[in-house]
């Protein structure tokens, strides 16, 4: 008989394209003149509320949290989430696991309390894992079939509290 899995209790979300719409504008997000919340985002923080702590994750490179915090303040996700992290400040490739092992020391969390949701499977699924974080695939449009280290793979976020809660989210109070 295998062990069940350990609660989560920490969810760390991508942040472009996962959260918030990458529109390819140049420069930091913050400063774009317009950005935009993917779908379902803030329905899926509030009721996140108090059942995991929220972070977000990002692999840039010229931005720090703060800036980041300021672009998801634009669309009033910031409120949400705990912490925001970059490649800049954790010193290390979003590609790489120690990016995660870092981000996890910061926050003080187990990698099997806690689980990525992101887009990108080269920076979130396949780090994140090696890592030893669960890992669920949000890929733009149907990749259809495709094999995977990911424990879920969703195309809207509208379909995500129900994946964490099978991975091991406490039931509402």
């Amino acid at each position: 008989m295998s062990n069940p899995p350990s609660t989560i209790t920490t969810v760390i979300f991508d942040w472009g394209d996962t959260l918030m719409r990458d529109l390819g504008l140049p420069g930091p997000m913050a400063g774009w003149p317009r950005v935009e919340a993917v779908p379902g985002s803030d329905a899926l923080l509030v009721a996140l509320r108090g059942r995991a702590a929220c972070y977000v994750a990002s692999g840039v490179t010229a931005s720090t949290g703060a800036d980041v915090r300021a672009a998801l303040a634009r669309v009033a996700l910031d409120c949400h989430v705990q912490g925001v992290f970059t490649a800049r400040d954790l010193g290390e490739p979003k590609a790489s696991p120690y990016y995660y092992l870092a981000l996890l020391e910061r926050i003080g969390a187990a990698p099997a309390q806690c689980v990525i949701v992101g887009d990108g499977y080269d920076t979130d699924v396949t780090p994140a894992r090696a890592a030893g974080l669960r890992a669920v695939w949000f890929p733009e449009g149907d990749r259809g079939g495709r094999a995977t280290e990911a424990d879920a793979t969703i195309h809207h976020l509208s379909d995500l509290l129900p994946v964490l809660e099978r991975l091991g989210l406490p039931a509402t109070a």
